[in-house]
């Protein structure tokens, strides 16, 4: 560039010496603002995800439906009526957060899909203890008393593996701020299953 044009007719020499110069005294400072900055939306995704498992807990109560039997209010969700534990015929799916979605559950995995969200997969009521086997408040429930249920859910979780490490790859890809959200998928569908139903600093069984 610099034989092309030696009397920077075109600017050209003059403006990648500017740049030069702006990237020798600006990338020191940019090595040092990019991890704060990706830490900072970090911890913003992670406020904002806590925020809105909080808002579709909240609007669960809104969403519960008769039971056809009983008549006594269920969640839609839920397989049977905690009351007179009469089947929900037509139980509805439950999104990533554990909120109820409009379609269908799938029935070959709908129990370990409201355990992996820490709901009762009997009646979908929250589960409050960070244990793993305990009885549902709501219908008596006792949660993984059954080992072939462990299995089964272990073998749930580990399916899931290859399309979040293909997910994860991908979303590497992008400098930086890739990570972040690569992360947040891992967590929520690898280790969040596991990690709700264990004590904070230890194991529970």
């Amino acid at each position: 560039m610099s034989e092309a044009d030696e009397d920077d007719d075109l600017g050209l020499q003059g403006t990648l010496r500017w740049v030069e110069d702006l990237w020798g005294g600006l990338g020191p400072v940019a090595l040092i603002l990019l991890p704060l900055l990706a830490l900072a939306v970090f911890g913003v995704a992670l406020v904002l995800l806590v925020l809105a498992g909080r808002y579709v807990e909240s609007r669960e109560e809104a969403t519960k439906v008769p039971c056809t039997n009983c008549g006594q209010l269920i969640y839609a969700s839920a397989v049977a009526c905690p009351h007179c534990k009469a089947p929900n015929k037509e139980p509805r799916a439950v999104g990533l957060l554990g909120g109820t979605k409009d379609e269908l559950a799938d029935p070959a995995t709908h129990l370990y899909r409201l355990f992996a969200v820490k709901r009762c997969p009997v009646c979908a009521t929250r589960l409050r203890r960070r244990t793993v086997r305990q009885a549902c408040e709501a219908c008596g429930c006792t949660v993984m008393d059954d080992p072939r249920f462990a299995q089964n859910y272990i073998a749930f979780i580990d399916r899931r593996v290859p399309l979040v490490c293909l997910v994860c790859f991908l979303l590497g890809l992008i400098p930086v701020l890739g990570v972040i959200p690569a992360v947040i998928a891992y967590r929520l569908e690898i280790v969040a299953p596991f990690r709700r139903h264990i004590h904070r600093g230890g194991t529970s069984c």
